[in-house]
């Protein structure tokens, strides 16, 4: 009898602490902080045969999330970062998490972040064919990196963009080693097709104009279909470099194709992370994505939830031994005007959990006395 009066009570506190992420003020995800795993210059082929430069380029940064360091939690999402810069410069170093709010690691999601071979090493396909070995290595190393390769979450800016819109369209059926569950396209151009360009035109090997059948292999446009992985497209209207109609007719042809894909349209926005991610710019969403988000952070994590891609509370709670969660759950975010969007309410959430599941803990230590 005993042991029954103090099981009920440990066992309704527990279903207490896996659901009250979900109940408690519309919390969908702890907040989380950057891990203190870095893994650097990783590298994801063989480069035998190219130059020492042309190999250097061929290797990806990986930067964890506090969710994927913790002991018997489940496998994190994955966010993958293509730098821009023309296809002629940049590297993995590029990634910045200076834009705090879109700092995936705060949201469960480790960070990968790839180089390519740049046009002046190699042309196209040479880009394109080190995005999807880089994507196939990480899934063949997703277990020792404790991430999922189910939920692999590929973005790029500009140039990036482009391979990365290429990647999720070209290498979309369900057997390709490149295939990655959502693509998150910052003013990337998706039409290649007579742009006078000249980065254009080192990377293709050629003027778009006298190579036209290049120059649509490499516009992922041209392979939009209803397979395609969800699409996310994030354009400003003071691009001086891509036109934001390009990509909102880019997004229209994956709709209408039959993919799920979404445009946002940031008001006055540059050829600019930071200023694409201005929280004080307006901006439109198409189609409407359920009730208006406050900034763009907040449409990029609900974007993302919807489709099943973050690491929510219910879920991490579900995956750990209930003595792990008591002690692993992320200590509540202070309340301050630099938190990123929706951290109070996780700040709640998490806060509320962790109670629960120490009281459900004592409750259980109770038991063996």
């Amino acid at each position: 009898m005993s042991f029954r009066i103090h099981t009920i009570p440990h066992v309704l506190i527990l279903a207490m602490a896996r659901t009250c992420c979900v109940w408690a003020t519309n919390c969908t995800v702890p907040s989380w902080s950057p891990g203190t795993t870095v893994k650097l210059k990783l590298s994801y082929a063989d480069s035998s045969g190219l130059t020492a430069d042309a190999a250097a380029q061929r290797t990806l940064d990986i930067y964890y999330t506090s969710a994927a360091e913790v002991t018997g939690a489940a496998p994190v999402p994955l966010a993958i970062y293509l730098h821009g810069g023309g296809w002629r410069r940049g590297s993995s170093d590029d990634i910045t998490f200076d834009i705090i709010p879109l700092d995936f690691r705060l949201y469960g999601i480790s960070v990968a972040s790839i180089s390519y071979r740049l046009s002046q090493h190699a042309t196209f396909p040479a880009q394109i064919d080190d995005a999807v070995a880089a994507v196939s290595w990480l899934r063949e190393h997703a277990a020792e990196h404790h991430v999922d390769p189910e939920r692999f979450i590929l973005y790029g800016t500009s140039a990036g963009a482009q391979l990365a819109t290429l990647l999720g369209a070209a290498h979309s059926n369900a057997s390709s080693v490149g295939r990655v569950a959502a693509v998150i396209d910052f003013f990337g151009p998706a039409d290649l097709r007579g742009d006078p360009n000249r980065d254009m035109a080192s990377m293709l090997g050629c003027a778009t104009t006298a190579c036209p059948e290049k120059a649509a292999v490499a516009s992922s446009i041209t392979h939009v279909d209803a397979a395609n992985p969800p699409l996310l497209g994030i354009y400003g209207t003071g691009d001086p470099n891509v036109d934001w109609r390009q990509g909102e007719s880019f997004i229209a042809a994956a709709r209408a194709a039959g993919a799920d894909a979404t445009f946002m349209k940031v008001d006055g926005a540059i050829h600019d992370f930071g200023s694409v991610m201005d929280a004080r710019r307006a901006f439109e969403l198409t189609p409407e994505d359920g009730a208006a988000p406050a900034n763009q952070t907040e449409v990029i994590l609900k974007w993302l939830q919807r489709r099943g891609l973050l690491l929510g509370c219910e879920e991490f709670l579900r995956k750990l031994p209930p003595m792990a969660a008591a002690t692993s759950l992320p200590p509540p975010a202070a309340a301050n005007s630099s938190q990123p969007p929706a951290a109070a309410n996780s700040a709640r959430c998490s806060g509320f959990a962790s109670a629960c599941l120490v009281l459900a803990s004592f409750q259980l230590a109770i038991n063996f006395f």
